[in-house]
């Protein structure tokens, strides 16, 4: 991604130190989290410093490769069999997540001896990153021929660079138009309750300088209806077997709402995002998160104070759903490095009879 004029992935790896940058004080401050060890990495992504699909499959296979390196020779494997277990438990909807830890594991568990486990891990957490950022560059390639000059594109939740280890899936396209010479105007979500369009794609368009407007959650059926989007682009935790979508939640009303005034609605996402143990979206896991995210607030104070407040009466309670499940009928297509695909072709491959 942009920051300054300069060119920096959101998450990397130097001398078994992996650096992230930090999402939760964005876009008040900017700053790299760096994680000595796996525990580290593993607490960043459960404590979400690092967001999204790519970036947090691309810190995952570093924390397995660190707990490689940690790891002592007697008990080798099941020290690295207990940091894979506290990395699964972090981030249970997440497919890339499993799919990264687990193409390391292998690697580990194929080598001779831990000498070369420990090469052999990191040789393999960074070709996960370098797949990563080629797949979405293809993403942004492929996508951006969707987009014509004066396109008004709407996107939900987030997945934009920083949800990956560079390029982002849903905002891919955008930037690549862009780059293109195209002038593209993105409605942002605000996605609720943590901001992250408010707070994340504002600060990475702005970046980039690419018009954009914030619009409140409830909003976008009302733009919808008067003819001001064109396209709705959003990204995938997992995609199951048939095409059903999980993502942010409030993305399924967003492709109703969609289908309802017949515009299109993409789904971008790396093949791997495809899960063909699940059947179908019923088969994936979905969680709430923390009330507070609902009852609480952070944001800058007139003296430049990051400063968190409640807003809702005393005893209030919540229930905070982080994602949810848009069936396949009401997704156009699917933009993946290997090109577009329909649902049914997805179907077709990915569905186990």
């Amino acid at each position: 991604m942009i920051v300054d004029g300069k060119h920096i992935r959101s998450v990397w790896c130097e001398n078994g130190t992996v650096r992230i940058i930090n999402q939760t004080i964005l876009p008040h401050r900017f700053e790299i989290f760096e994680c000595p060890d796996h525990q580290r990495t593993t607490r960043a992504i459960l404590n979400s410093i690092v967001r999204g699909a790519g970036a947090t499959g691309t810190a995952a296979a570093y924390a397995v490769a660190q707990a490689a390196l940690e790891a002592p020779e007697k008990d080798f494997i099941p020290y690295i069999d207990e940091a894979v277990r506290e990395l699964k438990d972090t981030k249970k909807t997440l497919r890339t997540l499993f799919y990264c830890a687990d193409k390391v594991y292998n690697k580990i568990k194929r080598s001779q001896n831990p000498e070369i486990a420990k090469k052999a891990a990191m040789l393999e957490a960074d070709s996960l990153a370098e797949a990563d950022v080629a797949a979405c560059m293809k993403i942004g390639k492929i996508g951006a021929a969707l987009l014509h000059d004066g396109t008004r594109v709407l996107t939900h939740g987030y997945a934009g660079w920083l949800a990956a280890t560079d390029w982002g899936t849903a905002l891919s396209p955008v930037y690549t138009a862009k780059r293109d010479g195209k002038n593209i105007f993105v409605f942002i979500d605000e996605s609720r309750p943590t901001f992250h369009g408010a707070r994340l794609n504002a600060w990475e368009l702005g970046e980039e300088d690419i018009e954009y407007a914030l619009i409140a959650d409830a909003a976008s059926g009302y733009f919808m209806q008067k003819k001001e989007v064109d396209i709705v682009v959003v990204g995938a935790e997992r995609i199951a077997g048939n095409g059903d979508v999980a993502a942010r939640i409030g993305t399924y009303e967003k492709a109703v709402l969609a289908k309802a005034n017949k515009i299109p609605f993409y789904v971008a996402a790396p093949i791997w995002t495809i899960d063909e143990e699940c059947r179908t979206g019923k088969d994936i896991e979905l969680r709430d998160r923390d009330e507070d995210e609902l009852l609480k607030i952070t944001g800058r104070d007139e003296v430049n104070s990051i400063r968190t407040i409640t807003v809702v009466p005393e005893k209030t309670h919540a229930r905070n759903p982080v994602f949810d499940i848009t069936p396949s009928k009401y997704v156009t297509s699917f933009i993946t490095e290997q090109g577009i695909f329909s649902p049914d072709q997805i179907k077709s491959k990915y569905l186990k009879k």
